[in-house]
């Protein structure tokens, strides 16, 4: 069992319930969903350090501490239904995916097309002065 699935809101949320749960295929459904989607972010995840090897660790236990945070946040007592929870478990998994090239098909070449990074090498030449 990961880490994550040890934590209070994972138990409440999306873990089997040891009682009768009306909940139980709902459960089931976005937990089987939530693993998936977690192996899938897991590869993209583990690339981001070869792209920005001098970032902090961006892997599967950065993502699946967010559970143990998110625990401490809400506390006992916030409840959240097993479609919300694959939600925030959502957000968790991907926000940082975009930080490494693995999540653009074309690599570095798709993103100097974008205009973000023609809008960012304007910024940057009009704000930096040039060391040469």
């Amino acid at each position: 069992m990961a880490g994550f699935e040890n934590t209070p809101l994972w138990q409440r949320t999306l873990a089997k319930q040891l009682s009768n749960d009306c909940l139980d295929k709902d459960r089931e459904f976005f937990r089987v969903n939530f693993e998936s989607f977690r192996a899938n972010a897991g590869l993209l995840a583990a690339e981001i350090s070869r792209d920005l090897p001098d970032y902090t660790v961006h892997d599967l236990t950065h993502l699946d501490a967010l559970w143990e945070m998110a625990s401490i946040i809400c506390g006992n007592d916030y409840d959240l239904n097993p479609a919300e929870a694959f939600v925030l478990g959502g957000a968790f998994l991907i926000h940082d995916l975009g930080m490494g090239l693995a999540a653009y098909p074309e690599g570095i070449d798709e993103l100097k097309k974008s205009v973000i990074w023609s809008d960012t090498i304007c910024f940057l030449k009009k704000h930096i002065p040039d060391e040469s």
